[in-house]
């Protein structure tokens, strides 16, 4: 005759963190977060400029192409309103690219077509130089400086914050913080990261000095 047995399992003990234990994860954490932080923000920060250089750049290319597709002249300027566009040279809450079909005065007029309209983050400040404006004519040059609107080019914008546009290895000849665009008179456009440049292209250095602005 066969005998049923009950086995008896004993119960796993169950364990908790130590006071110790639960003291050493923290300090930990906080020494992890404590290095991650500085370092997070600064890429946030860097971010936040190369998305503006980059956003700008594709604009004023998107200019000259719909300048030529369009046959017409196009503009890019800065504006102190996206609410109410027009052309400014001071306040800038971001740009605007428009078709300059009414009346050829680089600005932006009622019943033009707007093309684009971008803001960028309030940590990000945009400089540019001469008439804070681009305009395109139909053969994708530049439209000559001058004539009856006494308008002149932008040759250059640059995108910065509080941090200025110092080199980032601490030098004067390397990368710059700031990202500058550089439009040639043919009309061409590129983005230099350079601080200083004695080519074709001028460097962020150059730049940033023929905005007379600050970062």
């Amino acid at each position: 005759m066969k005998r049923n047995r009950t086995l008896q399992l004993r119960p796993f003990a169950t364990r908790g963190f130590t006071l110790i234990e639960l003291m050493l994860a923290l300090g930990l954490a906080a020494v992890i977060i404590g290095i991650a932080a500085p370092n997070m923000r600064t890429f946030i920060l860097n971010n936040r400029i190369g998305s503006a250089a980059n956003e700008l750049l594709r604009s004023v290319q998107t200019a000259r192409s719909e300048a030529s597709k369009r046959q017409k002249n196009v503009v890019i300027c800065m504006t102190s309103s996206l609410t109410s566009p027009a052309c400014a040279t001071s306040g800038y809450v971001g740009w605007i690219v428009f078709e300059d079909s009414g009346t050829i005065n680089w600005d932006y007029d009622t019943g033009e077509p707007l093309l684009e309209s971008h803001t960028f983050q309030s940590t990000v400040k945009i400089l540019a130089d001469n008439g804070k404006r681009v305009s395109y004519a139909g053969t994708g040059f530049r439209t000559p400086n001058g004539g009856s609107t006494a308008q002149t080019n932008a040759t250059g914008f640059v995108v910065c914050d509080s941090r200025g546009i110092k080199d980032v290895s601490g030098g004067t000849t390397g990368l710059s913080l700031a990202r500058g665009i550089y439009v040639s008179p043919t009309g061409r456009s590129r983005i230099t990261r350079e601080v200083t440049n004695t080519t074709s292209m001028q460097g962020v250095t150059q730049l940033y000095a023929n905005t007379g602005g600050t970062c």
